[in-house]
């Protein structure tokens, strides 16, 4: 086996630069000091010494950063640049000296479904290369000390996700039913999905099936004729329990046949529903979903509360690792008896609860009455009499809490482009002495520790959580303690 790429021996090795015979040299402009370019076209022997966000492997030539997908650190190749300039891209050619750690793939669609980008990375090595990634983007582009970043925890890496969302298409006169390639309005017929509950991928192939028996027209978002567009699965891991909605542009013109089409063929099935989208979006469910068999949710057991999951609940991206996210803030939190929390951003009543199983009195908020509701029930479930949920603005909802009594404890979670200003001016501004930070994304946990600091808050340890195995993305715990 070959050395680990964060090893000292790996870590000592020197970078090569060495053309490809029938190469030309690199030409050098001076606008780049002499540092070097890369040109399109343009093959190189060189070795992987990092990853970029997206998942790709890179190594610095000069001024230049070159990106390889499906490259490891650690390994030496051929590349050939498919894109020229500072931040360069290139494609494997042949690789020179391969990972011990690299493994075949399980999904015959890797490579091509853009959904996982290390499939061939044990996933020891995938936490490995994570943690290191974080210490790295956060050090460059907060000023983070690398040693508060903690090395990263993550769960089951194969059939752990269990929300599908796939979308038919047509393709040489045949349906095909599956997902968009990235950056590809190409719809990739999905036979199976290893990262996907069973019961999910069982609903691809059945619920294909149906729509072709019943001659249904598959909806075209470029033209907006049709009516059918996809589908959502939600399935359980604790119960077996599962949900198929069917997402049209319309109603159905008969919904019992396509009720007796799916009946009995997907296993653990409780509940059919529909839903109206005739939006020309993305976005597979409308405004309303409705009930045409069986029941609207399905009974769950994660990280240890009881709940009632919908199609249009806000889901856990690994609800077998939920319970490492939950550990992760309830540490962070540091709570003691007596204290209160606040939860701004209520994404799911999950850590608001486990917040109350230590503090004196918990709020969440949450966007919408929907999810307000949905809280209020989940709580009801698991008897947490002892946390409240509300629709308010987070900034007024803080300072709502503070002049009644300050939060020992405020979670935060990032949405979309990170902590809106208002938010971290309201927190500060309540003197709440601890913070508990959240992002899915390193970008905007970049930003936002920024804009902690200006607050006055210190970052005491980051935890990377790894729900999403096979791909670059990472779940930041981070906790803050006020200057």
């Amino acid at each position: 086996m070959s050395a680990s790429p964060w090893s000292p021996q790996a870590s000592r090795r020197p970078r090569t630069r060495t053309l490809v015979p029938g190469t030309q040299v690199p030409t050098r402009h001076a606008r780049y000091a002499g540092l070097g370019a890369v040109h399109i076209g343009e093959r190189l022997t060189v070795r992987f010494t990092g990853v970029d966000p997206a998942g790709a492997a890179t190594v610095r030539l000069g001024a230049v950063l070159l990106a390889v997908p499906f490259g490891v650190p650690g390994e030496e190749a051929v590349v050939e640049v498919t894109k020229g300039g500072r931040r360069a891209e290139g494609r494997l050619v042949a690789l020179l000296r391969k990972s011990g750690e690299v493994v075949p793939a399980q999904c015959s669609h890797f490579g091509r479904c853009g959904g996982c980008q290390w499939q061939h990375l044990t996933p020891a090595l995938q936490r490995r290369v994570k943690t290191r990634l974080v210490k790295d983007f956060l050090k460059e582009h907060a000023d983070l000390r690398r040693d508060l970043v903690a090395e990263t925890i993550g769960g089951e890496p194969w059939a752990y996700r269990n929300v599908m969302r796939a979308v038919f298409g047509e393709r040489g006169g045949e349906i095909v039913l599956g997902f968009h390639p990235h950056g590809s309005a190409r719809v990739l017929d999905i036979a199976r999905c290893p990262v996907q509950h069973p019961a999910n991928e069982g609903m691809l192939q059945i619920t294909k099936d149906a729509v072709s028996d019943l001659r249904l027209p598959i909806y075209d978002r470029a033209t907006g004729r049709g009516l059918v567009r996809g589908l959502v699965g939600v399935a359980s891991f604790s119960t077996g329990q599962a949900l198929l909605t069917l997402s049209t542009a319309a109603r159905l013109p008969d919904a019992s046949a396509m009720v007796h089409a799916l009946l009995d063929r997907v296993p653990g099935l409780v509940g059919i529903l529909s839903s109206v989208q005739p939006a020309p979006t993305p976005e597979l469910l409308g405004p309303r979903v409705r009930l045409l068999w069986g029941r609207d949710h399905i009974e769950d057991l994660i990280a240890g509360f009881r709940l009632r999951l919908r199609p249009t609940t806000s889901m856990p991206a690994h609800p077998r690792a939920m319970s490492l996210l939950v550990d992760a803030v309830v540490q962070a939190a540091d709570l003691r008896a007596g204290d209160t929390a606040v939860d701004l951003t209520a994404q799911t009543p999950i850590i608001a609860m486990a917040l109350a199983q230590t503090a004196d009195a918990v709020t969440g908020v949450v966007s919408s009455r929907r999810q307000a509701a949905d809280a209020w029930e989940v709580a009801a479930q698991n008897g947490a009499a002892n946390v409240v949920f509300t629709t308010r603005d987070p900034a007024r909802a803080l300072a709502g809490a503070a002049a009644r009594r300050r939060p020992d404890v405020v979670v935060v979670t990032a949405q979309g482009p990170g902590i809106a200003p208002a938010v971290v001016a309201a927190v500060a501004a309540a003197g709440v002495p601890r913070v508990v930070y959240v992002a899915r994304s390193l970008a905007t946990c970049a930003r936002d520790l920024r804009a902690w600091r200006q607050a006055r808050y210190q970052v005491v340890q980051v935890q990377p959580v790894d729900l999403l195995p096979h791909t670059s993305h990472v779940h930041l715990v981070a906790a803050l303690r006020r200057i």
